[in-house]
Formats: C-alpha cells, sequence, structure tokens
C-alpha cells in the first residue's frame, strides 16, 4: 500500500500523538501509534487521541511513535509518500528515504470503543475555553480530588488546597470531573468544538481531532461550601496595573533566591500589609528585603503573607480584590465582572 500525504498534517498529528505516548510504556504496543482508517491514534491508557488525516487511506500499521516522528521531522518537503509493506514503512520525500519496522501486534493496541457509545453532547464556548486555561493552571496532583479540573453547577472549579478558581460559565446537567493530565492536553491543542459525556468516557472534539479520558468518580470535594460556607465575598477595592506590576516585580526578585534556582514555579511567602488606609506594601523578606508601596484606597485593614506565584496570577485575573475571615482561615478573595474568575487564595496572617 503507497500513498502520499501533507507532511504538516502528518507532523502535527504525530505531535499531538507524543504528548499522550508515555516516556517508559509498561506495555510495549503503548510505545506505537495506530494508523487505521485514516487516523492517527495514541494512548497510554488513561488519555486517547485520535487525529484525522484522510490521506492515509486504507493503511493499517503500528509504528513507533518516537522514530516515525523523527523521520518527519527532518524533512522539508511538503508531501510524504509513505509505503507499507509486511512490517516495514518506507518513507520517501525529496530524495530522502528512511525504513521503519513496524509492531505486527496491531490487534494488541487498545480498543478505546469511544464511537457508537450514548451520551450527551454539549457545546463549547471560547469562554469555557478560557475559563479551562485558567483553572488547569492550579492543581494538587498528589491528592485526590484536586488533580484536575471540576465543571459543575458553580461552573469550573480548581484547587490546589491554597488557591481555590471558580470561573463561571453554563452549568452542566451532572457534574464532570476533567482530570489534569486531559485539561493540560485540551490547554496545549487549543479550544474543542464539543464534549461528549458517556456512561464511561468523556471526549471533546475539533475539527480533526478527539481527545478522551476515562470518566473518573467525582471526587472533588464541595471547596465552595468548605471555603465560603455562608460567608459573602466582599466587595473589596479595585486592582490597579501598579499593583500588579510591583506583585510581578516581587515575584521575579523571590525567583533569585537560592531556594528557588532549582523550582522556578514554586513561589515565595510575599508579606502584603494594608495597614495603612491609603497604601499597600509588599514585602519579601529573604536575603536583602524588597518592598514595594502601592497608593490606593482599600478601604480594609490586614496584614498577611501569602505566595508570590498565586499573588500575581490572581491579580492578572481579577479587577477587585478584597479581604476575609471565615471559619478560621483567613483569605484574599479575587474576582473579575459577574462572569469571570472568582479566586480565592488562603493566606497566613502576620
Amino acid at each position: 500500500m503507497k500513498v502520499k500525504v501533507n507532511r504538516k498534517l502528518l507532523l502535527d498529528a504525530l505531535q499531538r500523538a507524543k504528548k499522550v505516548v508515555p516516556n517508559m510504556a509498561l506495555l510495549p504496543v503503548l510505545a506505537n501509534v495506530l494508523i487505521k482508517d485514516g487516523t492517527i491514534c495514541a494512548t497510554d491508557l488513561e488519555l486517547f487521541v485520535s487525529s484525522n488525516v484522510p490521506e492515509l487511506g486504507e493503511i493499517t500499521a503500528l509504528a513507533p511513535c518516537a522514530v516515525l516522528l523523527g523521520v518527519i521531522k527532518k524533512l522539508s518537503a511538503e508531501e510524504v509518500e509513505i509505503q507499507v509493506k509486511e512490517n516495514k514503512m518506507v518513507v520517501r520525500a525529496g530524495g530522502h528515504k528512511s525504513t521503519i519496522s513496524l509492531d505486527p501486534a496491531v490487534e494488541d493496541f487498545p480498543d478505546w470503543g469511544i464511537e457508537g457509545k450514548e451520551g450527551s453532547e454539549i457545546e463549547l464556548t471560547d469562554d469555557w475555553y478560557e475559563g479551562l486555561k485558567i483553572c488547569a493552571s492550579v492543581s494538587a496532583p498528589e491528592r485526590f480530588g484536586l488533580d484536575g479540573v471540576a465543571w459543575t453547577k458553580d461552573g469550573l472549579i480548581s484547587s490546589d488546597a491554597i488557591s481555590l478558581y471558580n470561573y463561571a460559565v453554563d452549568p452542566v446537567s451532572e457534574d464532570v470531573f476533567i482530570p489534569s493530565n486531559l485539561a493540560k492536553l485540551l490547554v496545549g491543542v487549543g479550544k474543542p468544538n464539543t464534549c461528549f459525556l458517556s456512561e464511561k468516557f468523556i471526549s471533546f472534539s475539533f475539527d480533526d481531532v478527539v481527545v478522551a479520558s476515562r470518566r473518573v468518580a467525582y471526587g472533588f470535594p464541595n471547596i465552595l461550601e468548605m471555603v465560603f460556607g455562608n460567608a459573602a465575598i466582599p466587595h473589596g477595592f479595585e486592582v490597579t496595573d501598579e499593583l500588579r506590576q510591583a506583585a510581578q516585580r516581587i515575584d521575579a526578585f523571590s525567583k533569585l533566591s537560592p531556594s528557588n534556582l532549582l523550582e522556578k514555579q514554586v513561589g515565595e511567602p510575599v508579606l502584603m500589609d494594608a495597614t495603612e488606609p491609603n497604601e499597600i506594601r509588599l514585602k519579601y523578606e529573604a536575603g536583602n528585603n524588597i518592598e514595594e508601596v502601592v497608593e490606593i484606597n482599600h478601604g480594609m485593614k490586614f496584614s498577611v503573607k501569602i505566595n508570590s506565584i498565586a499573588l500575581t496570577k490572581a491579580l492578572h485575573n481579577a479587577d477587585k480584590m478584597g479581604y476575609m475571615q471565615h471559619d478560621g482561615k483567613s483569605m484574599l478573595c479575587f474576582k473579575r465582572g459577574n462572569k469571570q474568575p472568582r479566586i480565592v487564595v488562603v493566606v497566613e496572617e502576620c
């Protein structure tokens, strides 16, 4: 069987597959991509991705993803010729020729059986995708229930047990949990058109791509109730560009500390002092102290320590912030408009 395929289309499909193929597969078959019925599929048993490449026609082959991707990357021609004969794949383009050994165990490749399942389909909006990108940046992979994004009647919710992100989107009829590895894959691929929910799977469809995960038990705790209870988020005060920029400078300086040289994304404790009526002081107290003073009429009184990265992210996505205490917890609350994210960061009193 011999076909000619657009190189960019093939390269994009293989790069998407590579994000799912495990680096050290427990099952050898998982190191491959399945080429069948004009699609390229990959799975690590937790995630599944399928890309349409119609030009592959009736070719059926199980090819090592890393090897095939490496070959296609090196080519410069717009069109690639692929020939499959017995257990060999020959790739030709612009005078280049590579021969790749195929895995004969095509039948051993896991069949997810997504097509034809009964379920419900949901149209997804740009606002939904924007919320997913924000919430996917916060999770606690080591804690069950916090290792992903919950999609509930309250919108999209994620937490790392310190920060809570709640982005208001159209509610769903049943609570859906999007595992963090699926959420990050979606952010990398782009905005999906639809979400399909069946009893066993959750899948997202793009124009020529399907990304799926097995449904997991909904273990996300009712964090909104745990954090807020019956307390109302304070009206707060306006977040200014000067405050955002001061937080960014403090965060950048904290990343130069010895404890952060290897872990650039950990963040450092920053003092946020609003005991004076018309100013907020941000202070990083490690090594050589650095302090930023921002003139702002906040109408509150608090002095807390907050993670530098959490503060920078929250301010970036908010136009108002406020301070509250509830059920023995001290929190800074951030929000933007009515349909935008609510962000809550648990802080330490000073």
